[in-house]
């Protein structure tokens, strides 16, 4: 049986019990403390080059973690329900504020905002 995109993404990402989901998931994982580290990182003091290659990383990650939200929106079989699940709100909460920063580079202090 032949299944649509929307159906694919769900089986991959929402339910994700299949060895490319978990993997997927593994991935999920592994950015998210890349991100923790990225996060320690700038608590110390370090050059500006550092910092600006740290936020460039830490906008290529949000990228993913945004194509992953919306992905797992448009495979959810009940948005409303996925929209509201603590997990993604969670997400969102989590995405926003780098987000915000790559939409209104002003609000930053301390990051190199050169896009």
């Amino acid at each position: 049986m032949q299944n649509g995109f929307r159906e694919t993404i769900q089986f991959y990402l929402v339910d994700c019990k299949t060895p490319l989901g978990k993997i997927i998931d593994i991935f999920i994982i592994l950015i998210n403390l890349f991100v923790c580290a990225i996060l320690v990182i700038e608590t110390y003091v370090v050059d500006q080059e550092t910092l600006s290659l740290l936020w460039q990383i830490e906008k290529v990650i949000v990228f993913l973690f945004i194509i992953e939200y919306l992905a797992r929106l448009y495979g959810s079989d009940n948005r409303v329900r996925q929209l509201i699940d603590i997990y993604s709100i969670l997400d969102l909460i989590a995405i926003l504020p780098t987000f915000a920063l790559i939409i209104f580079p002003y609000l930053g202090l301390n990051h190199d905002m050169n896009l």
